[in-house]
């Protein structure tokens, strides 16, 4: 049995779970061009603060768009911050289920049902 403390073994989790955040796509900028959303890889999406370089992690867009548009096109200096923030955030949030999403095959499975119901292809 190794023992280990427990900030080592949140840092751990904390790390592993940041390798999870591949952009795979950014679908706009807010009015304020302080918040960018994108896509991720693994099928999840993400809203970025690009001013406090943190991130809240959820499955559908819908879920951020309830609160604001994104009608702008990001610089390639805002792609590449937000490149930067999901690699090295400074926090990282995570709506209900987006962390079951990636560990719970039949979430995964319900919630891609639903996004490819909505017309979503991410």
């Amino acid at each position: 049995m190794v023992l280990v403390k427990m900030k080592d073994f949140t840092d751990y989790i904390y790390k592993g779970m940041t390798d999870l955040f591949e952009l795979k796509s950014i679908v706009g900028l807010d009015d304020s061009k302080n918040s960018v959303l994108v896509t991720l890889v693994d099928g999840r999406c993400a809203l970025v603060d690009l001013k406090k370089r943190v991130f809240v992690v959820e499955i559908l867009l819908d879920s951020f768009y309830k609160w604001m548009e994104f009608p702008n096109s990001p610089s390639k200096d805002n792609l590449e911050s937000v490149k930067k923030i999901l690699e090295h955030p400074e926090g990282v949030g995570y709506g209900p289920l987006a962390e079951k999403y990636v560990v719970d095959p039949k979430v995964k499975r319900d919630f891609d049902q639903i996004k490819k119901e909505a017309g979503y292809h991410y």
